[in-house]
């Protein structure tokens, strides 16, 4: 959570801007109607361009953030079945899809190793792999 305030903060301070921050001072100041020939829009276009660009950088900051997100979730789902098993009995050791409905399973419970297919409608032994580290060739 500290990580989002550290990553936010910046951001926040960034888009405020202290105009609008700071309170104008209350002076009593006769209104003088401008000439025609003086009339100036209340709003430079030198404001525009600064809010425009504030706004772009912060819109680029976000994307990047998003997609380091979701980079990183990515990761993360793609190695979790290997992570979850390192302590457990059953543990999936590798996982290939053979068609985008049909996926085969190499999975070790306790000393024995199997082979399983899963598919839409079963899940079928395929073979139970029984031999010693000792006996594999080198």
């Amino acid at each position: 959570m500290r990580l989002w305030y550290f990553l936010l903060l910046p951001l926040l301070a960034f888009a405020a801007e202290p105009e609008a921050v700071a309170k104008p001072v209350e002076t009593e100041v006769e209104e003088v109607q401008p000439e025609a020939d003086n009339v100036q829009s209340p709003i430079s276009s030198d404001m525009y361009r600064k809010q425009f660009f504030r706004t772009l950088i912060v819109i680029v900051i976000i994307g990047v953030i998003a997609i380091v997100l979701i980079s990183l979730m990515r990761r993360y789902a793609k190695n979790r079945p290997f992570q979850v098993n390192h302590k457990k009995n059953i543990k999936i050791l590798e996982r290939r899809q053979i068609s985008p409905v049909t996926f085969l399973y190499h999975i070790q419970i306790g000393n024995k190793q199997i082979v399983i297919s899963e598919s839409k409608n079963e899940v079928r032994v395929v073979a139970n792999l029984d031999w010693d580290e000792t006996e594999l060739p080198s």
